[in-house]
């Protein structure tokens, strides 16, 4: 049985709410947690398959591979924006 991309990921040990923080995007406090998060996925061996994975599952909140969604669960969908950014990351680019 192979490894799961996500069984080596940075965050794996880390509390999950770290990637969802709360709060209103200029919010001083979601900023300092998003950069905590940040931190946590930059230097990630698997950060690009976190990236192909947000983009299939259209995920709509959350740090994700170093990428900050913001909050968009009321629309539910990936933003176009956040969707480049991740698009990159996956590629290599980012």
């Amino acid at each position: 049985m192979s490894e799961h991309w996500g069984d080596k990921a940075a965050c794996r040990s880390i509390y999950p709410e770290t990637f969802f923080p709360p709060g209103r995007v200029d919010s001083v406090n979601r900023q300092k947690q998003v950069q905590v998060a940040v931190a946590v996925c930059t230097p990630c061996k698997v950060r690009r398959e976190c990236a192909d994975d947000a983009i299939r599952r259209n995920a709509a909140h959350g740090v994700v591979a170093g990428v900050d969604l913001g909050d968009n669960s009321s629309s539910h969908s990936l933003t176009p924006e956040c969707e480049r950014a991740l698009r990159a990351v996956a590629d290599g680019v980012a």
